[in-house]
C-alpha cells in the first residue's frame, strides 16, 4: 500500500492581494485624473487661442449696418481669413475705426487703387455705379465731410468701407480709405 500525501497550498495572503488591488486602483484613478486634466487644459487652451487668433463672437451695437445686421445680434468674426487673403468687395468686415480706435463694422465697397465718386446719391467705383442689393430700396448715398474729396483714389492697401444704413453710418465718407492693417476679419453671417 502506498501512502498518499495531500499537499496543501499555502494560504493566500488576502492582506497582500488587497494592498495590490488598492494600489492598482489608485494608479488607474491617478492616470484617469491626469487624462481628464490634460483634456481640460487642451480644450481651454484651444478655445482661448482660437478666440484670440482665429474666431471670436461679436455683438452688433447700433444700426449702421441695418437692414443686413440688426442691433444686438451676435455673429462670428473670422480673423483667420485675412491672414490668407485681402478683403473682397461686398464682404462685411470688423475694423479699428481710424477716428476713435473702437471696433466698427462696415461693408467693403472698393479696394486698393479704386476710384470712388459719390454723385447725385449714387456711389461709383471706377466710373461704374455700384449694384447694392443689400440696401433698402431707394437708398441714396451722400458725402458729409467737406475734407474728403468727392473723388477719392484709394492708396495701396486701403479699402473704402460703407455702412448699409447710409443715413445712419459714420464710415469712409467721414474718414476716407481704411488701411488694410486696421481690418481685423470678416463676419460670417450663415
Amino acid at each position: 500500500m502506498t501512502n498518499s500525501k495531500v499537499m496543501t497550498l499555502p494560504e493566500e495572503n488576502t492582506s497582500d492581494t488587497a494592498i495590490f488591488r488598492d494600489r492598482r486602483r489608485s494608479q488607474v484613478i491617478v492616470a484617469f485624473s491626469i487624462n481628464i486634466l490634460v483634456a481640460i487644459v487642451v480644450f481651454f487652451g484651444s478655445f482661448f487661442a482660437g478666440n484670440k487668433f482665429f474666431f471670436t463672437i461679436v455683438r452688433i451695437n447700433g444700426s449702421s449696418m441695418a437692414p443686413t445686421l440688426a442691433d444686438g445680434d451676435l455673429y462670428v468674426l473670422n480673423k483667420l481669413v485675412y491672414k490668407m487673403r485681402s478683403p473682397h468687395l461686398g464682404e462685411v468686415v470688423v475694423f479699428k475705426d481710424p477716428e476713435d480706435s473702437m471696433l466698427s463694422i462696415k461693408r467693403v465697397v472698393a479696394g486698393p487703387g479704386d476710384t470712388i465718386v459719390i454723385r447725385d446719391g449714387v456711389v461709383y467705383r471706377n466710373n461704374t455705379p455700384l449694384t447694392e442689393p443689400y440696401l433698402n430700396k431707394d437708398t441714396r448715398t451722400y458725402t458729409y465731410n467737406p475734407e474728403i474729396p468727392e473723388v477719392l483714389v484709394l492708396k495701396e492697401n486701403e479699402f473704402y468701407l460703407l455702412g448699409d444704413n447710409r443715413e445712419n453710418s459714420v464710415d469712409s465718407r467721414s474718414y476716407g480709405g481704411v488701411p488694410r492693417q486696421f481690418i481685423l476679419g470678416a463676419i460670417n453671417r450663415s
